[in-house]
């Protein structure tokens, strides 16, 4: 297993957001997010990756390099209208949260 690969044993399997089995492996076929959607990010800010540089990799042996960083930091912006049905709700979170104005 990898982090965007997993094996299944004993006859599992992977579906798709229809219930659907997955016939082929996952980085063989487009992906489906029109249901659910899970983001993971290579990395976030540059002090929090500076202070994580020493542990490495995870998958493989070796230091991260500042050059790493730049390599991965990739925050194009595009319309993410999935997203923009959660964005009044956030605001109202972290107005109860923090108490001020967003």
């Amino acid at each position: 297993m990898t982090a965007h690969v997993a094996e299944y044993f004993n006859g599992e399997y992977s579906v798709d957001t229809h219930k659907n089995k997955n016939e082929k492996p996952s980085l063989n076929r487009l992906p489906l997010y029109d249901k659910v959607r899970y983001n993971h990010y290579a990395c976030k800010f540059l002090d929090e990756f500076v202070s994580r540089m020493n542990l490495g990799r995870v998958t493989s042996p070796g230091k991260l390099s500042i050059e790493d960083f730049y390599k991965r930091d990739r925050n194009e912006e595009k319309n993410d209208v999935i997203m923009d049905k959660y964005i009044q709700k956030i605001k109202d979170n972290l107005k109860l949260r923090f108490c001020g104005d967003i």
